[in-house]
């Protein structure tokens, strides 16, 4: 632990904020609606990262730890689910 860090949590004890959780509003703010990218895979699956990535105004890899997040992978130029359905495993 560096030496501010330590600094800054014996501030906060001596504030008395006795706990170890995080302020609200602490950290990144969220910039991807889970949802909206959810429903435009269902859409249009043949959607490439860069097209979503400009779509949603957000970087190719964040946008790839959202689809991968919600489970999709792109495979023979679709995002589909990550997991195969019982159809797919009775095929097998």
């Amino acid at each position: 632990m560096k030496e501010r860090t330590a600094r800054n949590g014996f501030q906060q004890f001596r504030t008395g904020d006795e706990s170890l959780e995080d302020a609200p509003g602490t950290g990144r703010p969220l910039s991807l609606d889970i949802e909206a990218l959810r429903t435009a895979t269902e859409d249009d699956s043949s959607l490439t990262c860069q097209e979503l990535s400009l779509m949603f105004t957000v970087s190719d890899e964040t946008l790839r730890q959202h689809l991968h997040e919600i489970g999709k992978t792109y495979k023979l130029s679709k995002w589909i689910p990550h997991e195969l359905s019982d159809a797919n495993k009775q095929l097998r």
